[in-house]
């Protein structure tokens, strides 16, 4: 049925909550009921930043999607605006034009064609 839906795009989740946490476990009981692919990371190693001699959770895994909470995100947020704030001008410009052509596109409801 998965390969009927989604043809040979491999559906992969990246939990890093607690599993004591409902919305985790919540979560993973979803992506194994659709037969999606499970990893298993933690909030401290989601980016390279933080880690060292190797890649970071996202970038080892390539998770399609993944749940979160606010603390874990403001970290990202951090991690990804000191990447920003080293790389040269033209990328700073064509990051922040990026960022805020989604932003319009989110306000005005409209998507852009993914293929």
């Amino acid at each position: 049925m998965q390969d009927a839906l989604l043809g040979s795009f491999e559906l992969r989740y990246l939990a890093y909550l607690p599993l004591a946490h409902i919305f985790e476990i919540t979560m993973e009981h979803a992506v194994l009921q659709v037969g999606a692919c499970l990893g298993y990371g933690s909030a401290k190693t989601l980016s390279q930043a933080s880690c060292r001699n190797c890649k970071g959770d996202i970038q080892e895994w390539k998770p399609v999607f993944m749940v979160g909470i606010p603390a874990v995100w403001e970290t990202v947020k951090k991690g990804i605006l000191a990447n920003v704030a080293k790389a040269s001008k033209p990328v700073q410009a064509l990051f922040w034009s990026s960022l805020t052509a989604k932003r319009y596109v989110i306000v005005i409801d409209a998507t852009f064609p993914t293929c």
